[in-house]
């Protein structure tokens, strides 16, 4: 097991997944390379949803962090849900829309400064 407090997890022996132990006890996955999280992420024996996790372990999540009041978003949810969501919020993430500004946002086009009077 690796201790995740001292900041230097490496790879065994070449393998980019490394099993460690929580602060709070829980054994975790800790994924060191882009590659191996990609795969892990399409992988469906794999889930991020917490509402599950908690449901098979109350206890999953350390005293004092924020439990399944907050766990239910997008970036914590599996297909079909993500993908369903993913493709509701698409348009609005295209390059030429995070570029711009928000329509409506009216920017002032120069600082007010101080008044003068």
């Amino acid at each position: 097991m690796t201790d995740l407090t001292d900041q230097s997890v490496t790879p065994v022996g070449g393998c980019p997944v490394v099993r460690t132990r929580l602060p709070d006890g829980h054994e975790a996955w800790v994924v060191l390379a882009h590659d191996a999280a990609k795969r892990a992420l399409q992988d469906p024996r794999l889930s991020k949803d917490m509402v599950a996790a908690l449901a098979g372990d109350p206890d999953v999540v350390d005293e004092g962090l924020p439990g399944a009041a907050t766990a239910r978003h997008m970036l914590a949810m599996d297909p079909p849900d993500h993908t369903r969501l993913r493709r509701l919020v698409a348009r609005a993430f295209v390059p030429s829309r995070v570029a711009a500004p928000p329509s409506g946002a009216g920017l002032p086009r120069r600082s007010p400064g101080p008044r003068v009077r």
